[in-house]
């Protein structure tokens, strides 16, 4: 059987194509590697949650915190005070100030829950030791 006569571009072609051939199957073999090493058995799901759990009790104390505070200085909730502001507001910088407030208030409250996560989760790290 004859091979067909192939000219230097397909050459070319033919060697670029091995060669991505060849890194894509070594790409493939590190990606197996990785994947026998994360194995998802329960103590990874168990260690995954309690990474959470400092987060998650940091945001329920200052939920049920902040908001009761509020309401006894007869502020209502943030997002019905933003909806009825927003509503109420004349101009579009007016309503602008209102979303660049409120997204503010999120952002500060979203750090307050980063930093006493990280905080919290120091603490049963040491508690631990």
């Amino acid at each position: 059987m004859r091979t067909p006569v192939r000219t230097d571009s397909e050459r070319e072609a033919a060697k670029e194509l091995r060669a991505m051939l060849d890194r894509s199957d070594a790409l493939t073999q590190r990606v197996e590697v990785v994947t026998e090493r994360l194995s998802w058995d329960s103590g990874s799901w168990f260690k995954a949650a309690l990474l959470g759990l400092p987060y998650a009790v940091v945001l329920v104390m200052l939920l049920a915190l902040v908001v009761p505070v509020s309401a006894v200085f007869g502020i209502p909730a943030l997002s019905a005070w933003a909806w009825e502001s927003f509503g109420a507001a004349d101009s579009a910088w007016g309503r602008g100030a209102i979303v660049v407030a409120v997204l503010a208030v999120i952002a500060g409250v979203g750090y307050a829950v980063y930093r006493g996560g990280k905080w919290l989760a120091g603490k049963y790290e040491e508690a631990i030791r």
